[in-house]
C-alpha cells in the first residue's frame, strides 16, 4: 500500500510477474475541504503493513463482494486519511459530549441514504475526527454501525408481514435490492429468502399444538 498526494510525481514498479492495482482517488473538493482544516497531506510511498493496510483490504474485499455503500467507503477512507494527514490527534479520556448525539442520529435515521459528512456537520466535528473516535468507541466503523441498524430492522419485518423484498431494502435505507441481498448474506450467512424461510419454520414448529377435539 501507498499513498501519493496530489502534485506529487511517481512511478510504481512492477515485477516481471505483473500486479493488480486498487486505486482510491481523492476528487477535488475532498483535498480542499481537508486543506481548510489545515490538514496537509505528508508522501507515505510505504504503507505495506498494519492498520491501513487491513482498512484497504476491508475495502476492497467489500467493492468485489458488492456490499459497499458510500458510508462504508467513506468511514474507511477518512480513517486511512487520518494517518497520512498532519491533523492533531486529540486525546480524550472520556467520552465527547456528542457521541451519544451520533448514535441518536443514527437510531433515528439509519433508514435514509446517510453520508459521514452529514453525520460530522451535524454535530459539529470533522469527518476525520469523528471516523476517528467512533471505532475507539464503538469498535467499528460508523458504516458498520449503520449496516447492523438497519439488518436488525430487516430481521424483524422479514417475518413480521408478507413484504416485497425491494421495498424492504428500500425501507431499510439500502441503495437497492441487490446490494441490500449481498449485504445481507455476507453478514447473516444466508440470503433473505432463505433467512425468513427457516425463522417461519421454526416459529411453526415452536406453535402449541391445537387441543384435541
Amino acid at each position: 500500500m501507498a499513498f501519493h498526494p496530489p502534485g506529487m510525481t511517481h512511478s510504481d514498479e512492477v515485477g516481471s510477474g505483473g500486479a493488480l492495482f486498487f486505486t482510491i482517488e481523492l476528487r477535488n473538493e475532498w483535498v480542499q475541504r481537508l486543506s481548510v482544516h489545515s490538514m496537509g497531506m505528508e508522501s507515505l510511498p510505504d504503507l505495506a503493513g498494519g492498520i491501513l493496510t487491513s482498512r484497504v483490504a476491508k475495502l476492497y474485499h467489500d467493492y468485489k463482494r458488492g456490499s459497499v455503500s458510500t458510508i462504508d467507503a467513506e468511514s474507511l477512507v477518512f480513517e486511512m486519511m487520518a494517518k497520512v494527514c498532519r491533523l492533531r490527534a486529540i486525546q480524550e479520556r472520556a467520552e465527547p459530549w456528542w457521541m451519544g448525539r451520533v448514535r441518536d442520529l443514527l437510531h433515528a435515521s439509519f433508514m435514509k441514504p446517510l453520508t459521514l459528512e452529514v453525520v460530522a456537520s451535524a454535530v459539529g466535528v470533522h469527518p476525520v475526527h469523528l471516523s476517528r473516535v467512533f471505532r475507539t468507541r464503538c469498535g467499528q466503523t460508523l458504516g458498520e454501525y449503520v449496516n447492523g441498524l438497519r439488518m436488525q430492522f430487516v430481521c424483524e419485518r422479514l417475518t413480521a408481514a408478507p413484504v416485497s423484498l425491494a421495498d424492504l431494502a428500500v425501507g431499510a435505507g439500502f441503495a437497492d435490492q441487490s446490494h441490500f441481498c449481498r449485504l445481507f448474506k455476507a453478514m447473516v450467512g444466508a440470503t433473505p429468502t432463505e433467512f425468513r424461510r427457516v425463522q417461519l419454520e421454526h416459529r411453526a414448529s415452536a406453535s402449541p399444538l391445537p387441543p384435541s377435539l
